[in-house]
């Protein structure tokens, strides 16, 4: 009887309902292989195929597992909704999409990433950026994959931060200037003193009447 890992392996590689595996086999059109795959998948493996690039993967609405190592990629296509892990380690990918609501790990070794996507309100607990320029633009010190989660994911975190807080105070008095110039015809007709002076001439005696004419000006 075979042992129980053996087993798992196997099974592992065959191809079933809703779970694709490429068995690292060279892709020659990659657009092909993908329209070939059925909109219902939930893992797609493309690691070590030789592919240049990835199709758009806005069909798959059910994929949650990504894996596309060693390749000849340098971009990404949007990330489906669903997804919660992805890896490309090993490619000269230089900019990652925006991440999908439920992305849990992300692995992306020696790349050439210099930015990273906003991971606030993300569920983001694993990710592994050794290898890729970042770490020098953040002044992370690359310690090996152990350990190294949260303590990418602080720094992230804080730089994301500073970078709302800088770019809101940046456009703070340009964002009041045309606030007031979308508003400004219709505030100075509100409260215009002849509009004022006509409300409060028609006003009566009761409460009521007074209570119509905050509400005009609001």
């Amino acid at each position: 009887m075979k042992p129980p890992h053996i087993i798992n392996n196997i099974i592992s590689f065959i191809t079933i309902r809703n779970i694709l595996y490429n068995k690292m086999q060279v892709i020659r059109d990659a657009e092909a292989y993908f329209n070939s795959i059925p909109d219902d998948v939930e893992t797609i493996n493309v690691s070590y195929s030789n592919i240049p690039y990835i199709p758009p993967l806005h069909r798959f609405t059910h994929l949650r597992r990504f894996y596309c190592r060693s390749n000849r990629l340098t971009s990404l296509p949007p990330f489906p909704p669903r997804l919660e892990i992805v890896s490309f380690n090993n490619n000269t990918i230089t900019e990652l999409p925006a991440f999908p609501p439920y992305l849990r790990s992300l692995s992306c070794i020696s790349n050439a990433l210099y930015t990273f996507p906003s991971i606030e309100d993300i569920p983001l607990t694993n990710v592994d950026l050794l290898g890729n320029p970042i770490t020098r633009v953040l002044n992370i010190q690359e310690r090996g994959s152990y350990g190294t989660n949260s303590y990418y994911l602080r720094i992230i975190r804080v730089l994301w931060r500073f970078r709302f807080l800088y770019w809101s105070l940046r456009w703070k008095r340009s964002f009041h200037r045309w606030l007031w110039a979308s508003r400004e015809n219709r505030i100075r007709s509100l409260y215009h003193p002849n509009r004022i002076g006509s409300l409060l001439l028609n006003a009566g005696e009761n409460e009521e009447d007074w209570i119509n004419i905050f509400r005009a000006l609001s």
